[in-house]
C-alpha cells in the first residue's frame, strides 16, 4: 500500500524530506521509496537533483507490470499538446501500487495539482504537503532558468562519464514545470517564458493556486502540513509519518 504521499510544490524541500525517511527507514527492506514517478524523464533516464546528487529510485523493486505502466505513463508532452489528461492515467497506477503488499513511499512535484483527487482515491495514505516562503521558491526557480543551459549539461555528462542527464534544470519544453502547472490550473497555456519577469509573475500566480488547494485540503485527517521560511530543518520530527 501507499503509505506516505509527499505530493508538494518543487523547491519546498521535499527531496530532502523523501532521503531523510529514506534514511530513517534504512534498515526496512520491504519498503519502496518512488522518486518522481509521474515525471517520464526521471523514470527512463539518470536523475541528477541539482543540491541532492544522484537519487535512488526503487522502481525496479516493483512488479514487471506495474514498472511498464509507469514507464508508459508519458503523459507530459502529449497533455501539452491536448492529446490526454493532467497525469495521463495515473488513477490505474495509483491504484495498482496501493494493492501491493508492501509498503510505498512516493515524492513527486506534478501530483499536488490532483490534492483534491487524490486524498479521496487513497484514504489510507499520509499525504504530505509542504509550505515554503514564496521568494525562497522564485530563488530556486529562477536558478534553473538561469542554469539551463546545454554546457551545464555536457559538463555533468563529461563529469560523471554518461549519456544523458535528465534533471529540471534543462526542461525547456516545460518550462520547469510552470507551463504545465499553468495550464492544468487556469485551462489556458501561457506566453513564451522569455524573461525572467514574464517567468517569475506566472510562477507567482501558480504559487498562490497552490496555497489555496493546501487550505482546501489541509482539512482532511490524512493530510500533513509542513511549514517553513527558508530552509526545512534538519531536525524535523519524522515519527508521525512513520507510526
Amino acid at each position: 500500500m501507499i503509505k506516505i504521499f509527499i505530493s508538494t510544490f518543487p523547491r519546498t524541500g521535499s527531496t530532502f524530506l523523501f532521503l531523510k525517511l529514506r534514511e530513517l527507514l534504512n534498515s526496512r527492506k520491504d519498503v519502496i521509496f518512488l522518486y518522481e514517478p509521474f515525471n517520464p524523464n526521471l523514470v527512463k533516464e539518470i536523475l541528477y537533483h541539482d543540491f541532492h546528487g544522484f537519487i535512488k529510485n526503487d522502481i525496479d523493486k516493483l512488479p514487471k507490470y506495474l514498472q511498464e505502466l509507469i514507464r508508459c505513463n508519458d503523459w507530459i508532452i502529449n497533455y501539452l499538446r491536448g492529446n490526454c489528461k493532467y497525469l495521463g492515467n495515473y488513477e490505474v497506477i495509483l491504484s495498482k501500487l496501493n494493492e501491493l503488499n508492501q509498503e510505498i513511499i512516493i515524492k513527486d512535484v506534478h501530483t499536488w495539482v490532483k490534492l483534491h483527487e487524490l486524498v479521496k482515491l487513497l484514504p489510507n495514505t499520509k499525504h504530505v504537503v509542504i509550505v515554503r516562503d514564496f521568494e525562497e521558491i522564485k530563488e530556486g526557480f529562477l536558478q534553473w532558468y538561469r542554469q539551463r543551459t546545454w554546457r551545464k549539461i555536457l559538463y555533468l555528462m563529461l563529469r560523471f562519464r554518461i549519456n544523458s542527464v535528465k534533471s529540471r534544470l534543462f526542461d525547456r519544453k516545460t518550462g520547469i514545470g510552470v507551463k504545465l502547472f499553468y495550464k492544468a490550473l487556469f485551462g489556458k497555456d501561457i506566453d513564451p517564458l522569455k524573461n525572467e519577469e514574464v517567468f517569475s509573475k506566472y510562477l507567482e500566480d501558480i504559487y498562490v493556486k497552490y496555497l489555496e488547494i493546501v487550505d482546501d485540503v489541509k482539512k482532511f485527517r490524512n493530510v500533513y502540513v509542513i511549514e517553513f521560511k527558508k530552509l526545512i530543518s534538519n531536525n524535523i520530527d519524522l515519527n508521525q509519518l512513520i507510526t
